[in-house]
């Protein structure tokens, strides 16, 4: 018999031999950790394991074992373990089954504004602090407070921040409040005054070299000699950026990656394009520094990117303190006027004029 009848005012008749019970198959299992991005992956899980802030680390340690927390702000450059420091203070407190109710993650940069304070903040703040088990007593030290960490608190507004202030001074006794922000000129005095403030440096080399073995180990990448290195000059101190583009270049290549990869995924401008124009400067050569630049733009390279390698290329060369002392002026006023739209041929074409007289007083 034919699934369904010739003709449509026909009745259908389903075959009594076909089990019509079927159920869908079970969405196959997929290994979370396989998915998850290598920053979160290998996210520190206490605050004695965060790279390089060991004062900050000894200080939260011993707040954890005599459970006197003050409130909390965390400066510094992007990428330093602001976050992870926070977030690993908060497991280190609380077990799983109360951390929902005991902590609050927010990012201040998607919710500035007043609204948010005494909507979000405001109500958590009020709400009681539950009582652990014998269970969660036994294994985290559970202190009777509530834990608001703020990221990006500088990007709050000024109203904002004062109705911060008075929120910390209300709630005090049953919560404690974490900013963290890169910019610590921009949290009003008031607010930063009532936080034990904590500075985060950019990481050495040494501690980007051991979380990227550590990573390269646990992925089981086979990784070119220099790679490491060149990944600690691109990322600037910065280990999330490290680890990011670790993890894209290992992407490309089936977990091979090369310097030439790792060049293509961070972004920067590879030696070899930039030699031309360096060149071009070194021997004093206006109309070959002319085409260096507009092959450079034509090539779709921003004018930032070709300062940022420039001036690299400029420190590491043999130019006289005083000349590379010029060139970074004349390269902070040239991002400026980047910043504020002005022409990138133009403003490229500036800067190397002053690099080619800078050269041109070594002969």
């Amino acid at each position: 018999m034919p699934p369904f009848p010739a003709n449509s005012d026909d009745p259908i008749v389903l075959d009594d031999s076909v089990d019509m019970d079927l159920e869908p198959a079970p969405p196959a299992a997929v290994d979370s950790s396989s998915t998850q991005p290598w920053v979160e992956k290998y996210r520190p899980k206490s605050v004695t394991s965060v790279k390089h802030q060991n004062a900050t680390s000894t200080s939260l340690q011993s707040a954890i074992q005599t459970n006197q927390l003050p409130h909390l702000l965390f400066y510094g450059p992007p990428g330093t373990g602001k976050t992870s420091m926070a977030l690993a203070l908060t497991h280190q407190l609380y077990p799983s089954s109360l951390y929902k109710g005991r902590v609050l993650e927010m990012n201040a940069s998607d919710e500035r504004g007043l609204s948010t304070v005494r909507n979000k903040i405001k109500t958590f703040a009020n709400l009681t602090v539950t009582t652990p088990t014998p269970t969660d007593l036994s294994t985290h030290p559970c202190p009777p407070y509530k834990i608001i960490i703020l990221d990006e608190a500088d990007t709050l507004t000024k109203d904002a921040q004062s109705a911060l202030r008075r929120v910390i001074e209300a709630h005090s006794r049953v919560t404690r409040f974490c900013l963290i922000c890169n910019y610590v000129t921009r949290i009003i005095t008031p607010l930063a005054s009532r936080c034990s403030k904590f500075r985060f440096t950019p990481l050495p080399e040494s501690a980007i070299f051991e979380k990227l073995n550590e990573i390269i180990d646990g992925e089981a990448l086979k990784v070119d000699e220099g790679v490491i290195p060149l990944i600690s000059k691109l990322s600037g101190g910065d280990l999330r950026s490290a680890v990011t583009t670790l993890q894209s270049a290992s992407q490309l290549n089936g977990k091979h990656v090369t310097k030439d990869i790792v060049l293509q995924t961070s972004g920067d401008i590879p030696e070899s394009d930039l030699q031309p124009f360096v060149s071009s400067l070194k021997s004093s050569n206006y109309d070959s520094m002319q085409q260096s630049v507009t092959d450079l733009i034509a090539d779709g390279w921003s004018g930032q990117l070709i300062l940022k390698g420039l001036s690299e290329m400029v420190m590491d060369s043999e130019m006289k303190d005083l000349g590379k002392a010029e060139v970074a002026v004349k390269v902070g006023e040239a991002d400026r006027r980047l910043i504020e739209g002005g022409e990138e041929w133009l403003v490229v074409m500036d800067v190397g004029g002053c690099v080619m007289g800078g050269f041109r007083s070594e002969n």
